[in-house]
């Protein structure tokens, strides 16, 4: 599941009220759940797009070719915006 998918299904549990008890527990104990599950899925981003990064340098491209270097670029940028999104869960 993406990131996407567990904050809305975080942000459903924090504010909507519940009544069940399975409900209430997972209200209570959700916070560490997501943290486990976007932490998994940040690490996995980063794996994909640093793979991503070897096969384009491998193909044999040259860096300064304009389309290379801009998904480069990209996939640097999708890689420091997963580090700084676990920073900041480990953080808060």
């Amino acid at each position: 599941m993406t990131s996407y998918v567990w904050l809305t299904f975080y942000y459903y549990i924090m504010i909507v009220p519940s009544q069940r008890t399975l409900f209430l527990w997972v209200k209570k104990n959700i916070k560490s759940v997501i943290y486990v599950m976007l932490f998994v899925d940040s690490f996995a981003t980063a794996h994909y797009l640093n793979k991503h990064m070897k096969s384009l340098a491998a193909s044999g491209g040259s860096l300064f070719n304009p389309r290379l270097g801009s998904q480069i670029r990209v996939t640097v940028t999708g890689i420091l915006q997963e580090v700084l999104s676990c920073l900041y869960a480990l953080w808060t």
